[in-house]
């Protein structure tokens, strides 16, 4: 006749990183009941640890729940995390008049056109020197009024050519045109820089701020 395969009945409670336990307990189960105990448990803690503090505590996988002295130990660790970058923050620049922050026009501008530029560059490493490719990046973008500026930045490493088209920017409109990596460049970008010196991608230590809801050509005030 037909064997007939011995079945598995699976426990419906969360997984609590223990694994799932079998109808018939066999060596194998108590070793991979074993081998979840001393390696999934700690794994679990140590991602939990990692994730961001407003999704702490929330269900990572179907059914897995960080234990609640996991969220204690994670929340504690951002705290003292957060004291230690406390009051190292660069001091701030030299002040400027009222008049001059007023008159600073800075606005929403749309990306419609993007094209990467490839320029040249020189590397000095202590006596040595030498001359690599560079690519930034080209921006034609709407300001709102009917004007079209050319912006050349190096921000590759954050917005590629394809990506930015559509994309809002928030962009200082009265500077004057310059020549940048051996284009007109006419506006300058936002651009927040991370000043914690802990090593980390130059993704993460520069970000281009976001402009919420706000249409393109709106204007930034000060209050």
């Amino acid at each position: 006749g037909e064997q007939q395969t011995p079945s598995v009945r699976r426990s419906a409670a969360p997984i609590d990183g223990a694994a799932t336990m079998c109808a018939h307990r066999s060596p194998s189960c108590t070793g991979l009941s074993q081998l979840s105990a001393r390696v999934v448990r700690p794994l679990l803690s140590y991602q939990v640890a990692r994730l961001p503090q407003q999704r702490r505590g929330m269900p990572l996988v179907h059914g897995i729940r960080a234990p609640r002295h996991v969220q204690v130990l994670a929340h504690s660790a951002a705290q003292s995390e957060q004291a230690s970058l406390r009051g190292r923050a660069p001091p701030p620049k030299c002040e400027v008049s009222l008049d001059a922050l007023q008159a600073l026009d800075l606005r929403v501008g749309e990306v419609v056109q993007a094209w990467p530029i490839e320029t040249q560059e020189v590397v000095t490493r202590g006596r040595r020197s030498r001359t690599r490719t560079k690519q930034v990046l080209g921006l034609k973008l709407d300001i709102g009024n009917g004007e079209l500026r050319q912006v050349v930045c190096d921000i590759v490493h954050i917005l590629d050519a394809e990506s930015a088209v559509g994309k809002k920017l928030q962009v200082v409109t009265n500077v004057p045109m310059t020549e940048k990596f051996g284009h007109a460049s006419h506006g300058v970008l936002l651009l927040g820089h991370n000043w914690d010196e802990t090593p980390m991608p130059r993704s993460f230590k520069e970000v281009l701020p976001s402009t919420g809801h706000l249409p393109t050509g709106s204007m930034y005030g000060f209050v």
